[in-house]
């Protein structure tokens, strides 16, 4: 569970990176 939420967590990142540089970030922090 942990693997595959931290991989759906990336892989999210990774997809929102190219749409947002500042909300991507802000995203990250609060899921974290």
């Amino acid at each position: 569970e942990f693997i595959i939420n931290r991989r759906g967590l990336k892989l999210f990142t990774c997809r929102w990176l190219p749409a947002g540089n500042r909300e991507p970030k802000a995203l990250i922090f609060l899921l974290h």
